[in-house]
């Protein structure tokens, strides 16, 4: 895929105008499958076309961005010397659009959201910390393992054979528009975890969240605490 039509796709999403003041800077990339993003960035990723990256936002802020790849992951970052109140502030946010050849792997720290349009493969992690969100629009993988710390929100939806979810703090984890066939998911917390299944899910639930399991599958449950588990058959392994 040429630059220009990379360009073209990134400029497509549905993404708020930019401040007359606002700057963009383009990230020349080799090949890279994982993302590690850290700080409070919006990051919108699309899989599936040539390298590339490009952010938006006023020049202050781009000029204390770092993009680049570290062996193989796209490390996005603040570089040293701090963020202060960028990028949120009264000339806008920061906006990085990033294209992906393909993804194995995304860990996000902070209170930025990201989205991904999908994700099609053997293996996905995911890993959620902080108070951001991070949403996967279409799925298609044989092992999926997503893992969430903090008050965040993640969204999956789409298919993976087998899904080990765990959320630990007051985050939301929803899931039931994801069709997996065997699943452990384990909560610890005052947060909610929701996941679509079809055969066998093992739960372990620790303090006052919620989790539910919708599809037909059975579950084996271990429970401490003031939660509930909602699943269509339910067995209890205290």
């Amino acid at each position: 895929m040429s630059r220009i039509a990379i360009l073209a796709s990134l400029v497509a999403l549905p993404i708020v105008a930019a401040p007359a003041d606002a700057a963009m800077q383009n990230y020349g990339l080799s090949g890279f499958n994982r993302m590690r993003i850290s700080g409070p960035f919006d990051v919108h990723v699309r899989v599936g076309g040539a390298p590339g990256a490009h952010a938006t936002g006023p020049k202050e802020a781009l000029d204390r961005l770092s993009i680049e790849n570290n062996d193989g992951t796209l490390v996005i970052k603040a570089l040293p010397g701090g963020w202060g109140g960028w990028p949120t502030g009264p000339h806008g946010n920061v906006v990085v659009e990033v294209s992906a050849p393909e993804l194995v792997g995304m860990s996000i720290t902070g209170s930025g959201d990201t989205t991904i349009d999908r994700v099609r493969g053997d293996a996905l992690d995911l890993a959620l910390s902080g108070s951001g969100s991070l949403d996967v629009g279409a799925l298609d993988v044989t092992t999926l393992r997503a893992v969430m710390t903090g008050s965040g929100d993640m969204s999956l939806a789409g298919r993976a054979r087998t899904t080990a979810a765990t959320v630990t703090g007051s985050g939301d984890l929803k899931a039931t528009s994801l069709i997996t066939d065997d699943a452990q998911a384990k909560l610890v917390g005052s947060g909610d975890l929701s996941l679509g299944a079809r055969h066998a899910v093992k739960v372990v639930l620790a303090g006052s969240g919620d989790v539910t399991i919708a599809g037909p599958a059975a579950c084996a449950v271990t429970r401490t605490g003031s939660g509930d588990v909602r699943c269509a058959k339910e067995g209890t392994t205290d």
